[in-house]
């Protein structure tokens, strides 16, 4: 996680926010967006409470395009130029363990089932993110758009995905998550929590109504198993 990603939008006292004055004498804030870093660069997270030895992560160019449209995206949201929001839903792609799927594809199934060509994306595919086996992200719908993943919650989400969630027989829910897109989750997840402020993150299933009104989403409640596993503690402390 780049430190500077992880403090851009803190408190003031976190120093990446300044004021100053107008012709008036007044101050306002100003939010200083530090420029990211270049591929291929190393990065470290500073930004540990013991002290430990920091990890280093490289910036891959799908890792730093998507930086980029973060960045570009917290920049309009925060000045109310761009729509809210505040939580992430984390989907699979139903499709069968170790079959690869492609943005087309995602864009011809989603046609199919009736979504509209986006104007700032191009695309058709619901959701803003898609992790690929190899954990390298392709860019569904722009971050300004409005994503088609949860029903009742689009217009406040960003919908993240990862391709796979079925058994090898395309039959059975699954949580099929190779090492390379659960790392890329974890990263990806983490910028948008802290540039964007998100606080609320779970899994498609975990919007299932709550049929018995105790709080709590169980699995008879669920109207799909998506994404096959249990997102809510897997990227509460992120």
């Amino acid at each position: 996680m780049c430190k500077f990603l992880k403090a851009l939008f803190n408190k003031p006292q976190s120093g990446i926010t300044s004021t100053q004055g107008d012709e008036t004498g007044t101050t306002e804030p100003v939010i200083i967006f530090p420029e990211p870093v270049e591929t291929g660069e190393t990065t470290t997270d500073t930004d540990n409470d013991n002290n430990d030895e920091s990890e280093a992560i490289v910036m891959t160019e799908d890792r730093l395009e998507v930086q980029r449209k973060i960045i570009d995206f917290a920049r309009e949201m925060f000045n109310g130029q761009a729509r809210e929001v505040n939580q992430i839903a984390v989907h699979c792609t139903a499709t069968a363990e170790g079959r690869n799927v492609t943005m087309s594809e995602l864009d011809s199934w989603h046609k199919a089932r009736g979504f509209s060509k986006q104007k700032l994306s191009g695309h058709y595919c619901g959701y803003h993110f898609v992790i690929a086996l190899d954990g390298t992200i392709m860019c569904g719908r722009d971050l300004r758009e409005v994503g088609a993943h949860v029903s009742g919650y689009n217009s406040k989400s960003i919908g993240v995905c990862y391709v796979g969630g079925l058994d090898a027989s395309g039959k059975k829910a699954k949580d099929t998550r190779t090492d390379e897109q659960k790392d890329t989750l974890i990263w990806l997840i983490s910028e948008l929590k802290h540039v964007l402020n998100i606080r609320k993150v779970q899994g498609h299933r975990d919007y299932s109504p709550d049929k018995n009104g105790n709080g709590i989403i169980e699995s008879f409640e669920w109207i799909k198993d998506c994404p096959c596993f249990n997102a809510i503690p897997e990227y509460k402390d992120l």
